[in-house]
């Protein structure tokens, strides 16, 4: 079939068109693992333009891929927002206070709260090790936490070497002092004594199990 200048013009532009929206419409397709109805509205037209293109049809193609191109757009808009929800929300959980729940009673702070450094939950070193049935105490003279629970002792230093039961133990979470409150990382004290701990950031919950 013969075309004029115009059509293979028109036809040339839409394929244009549709090759440089569909295919990064299609690119996010296989990159984003979601239901979004714009970018499947974009996908779509994008598609009809190539078809409409070959047909000949070169203004319904224009068509086409302008409306992909609206589409596309809107689908990055929606995506942006997504992102810059999840970035708040991020921001703000990482403010809400932690909780630790000890066999099913919360543990109450009066003062130094739980607090996350470099990934790992600290408390103050009375409160949640004495819930658990340990005794604890602070030896200022060697800056060490001493913290004895069924059969196990545990030597804790602000520098130096952690042993149990006079053991040397390899951990990267020392004890440290601020405000005048000595804070220990959590899930090293709990489960050397045995506890099963579990970690639910949604909630910036520690839950203790003392009897597994």
């Amino acid at each position: 079939m013969n075309r004029t200048t115009k059509e293979r013009t028109a036809w040339g532009l839409a394929a244009a068109m549709a090759a440089m929206v569909a295919g990064p419409v299609a690119a996010q397709s296989d990159r984003q693992n979601d239901k979004n109805t714009n970018r499947s509205v974009g996908i779509g037209l994008g598609a009809g333009a190539v078809v409409e293109a070959l047909r000949g049809r070169g203004t319904r193609a224009l068509i086409l891929g302008a409306g992909a191109a609206y589409a596309g757009k809107k689908y990055e808009d929606a995506r942006k927002a997504q992102r810059k929800d999840n970035a708040r929300r991020a921001r703000y959980s990482m403010y809400r206070p932690i909780r630790v729940v000890v066999n099913e009673e919360r543990v109450q702070f009066p003062d130094q709260g739980p607090q996350m450094v470099a990934n790992n939950v600290y408390v103050p070193l009375r409160g949640v090790l004495e819930e658990m049935g340990a005794e604890v105490r602070w030896n200022p003279r060697n800056r060490t936490v001493v913290a004895s629970h069924e059969g196990k002792t545990v030597r804790l230093p602000a520098n130096g070497v952690t042993t149990v039961n006079g053991r040397e133990v390899s951990t990267n979470t020392p004890a440290f002092v601020e405000d005048g409150r000595v804070m220990v990382p959590l899930r090293f004290m709990a489960e050397t004594f045995g506890a099963d701990v579990k970690w639910n950031q949604d909630n910036r919950t520690v839950r203790i199990n003392s009897n597994a």
